[in-house]
């Protein structure tokens, strides 16, 4: 396949996509961003991410096991605000610490 069949399949595969695709994209692009600058408002849209993810594929795909997945994923959502939100076990509030790279490998 050649460069324009390509693109020409890539364009068409992105004019297809519904509204609540895009949705779906968009919140999870914003989840991603905010959990990289340590802002608590990622979960929320961690949240309706996963959530609109799992309706679409319960009603539109017929994806049943992923929908069960991303209904996981909405429930470590609301776990992780809350967790970050109260502190957790320990009432204090959670910091995120970074590892070196060797300690990945331990």
């Amino acid at each position: 396949m050649e460069l324009q069949q390509l693109l020409s399949a890539f364009a068409q595969q992105i004019q297809s996509q519904s509204l609540l695709d895009w949705v779906i994209t968009f919140t999870a692009l914003a989840y991603v961003w905010l959990a990289a600058r340590e802002n608590a408002w990622c979960w929320a849209f961690g949240i309706v991410s996963s959530g609109l993810w799992a309706w679409a594929d319960f009603t539109s795909y017929n994806l049943w096991v992923d929908g069960l997945l991303q209904v996981f994923y909405v429930a470590m959502g609301v776990w992780g605000l809350y967790a970050w939100r109260s502190g957790g076990q320990t009432k204090e509030a959670l910091h995120i610490h970074r590892w070196p790279l060797r300690s990945h490998f331990s």
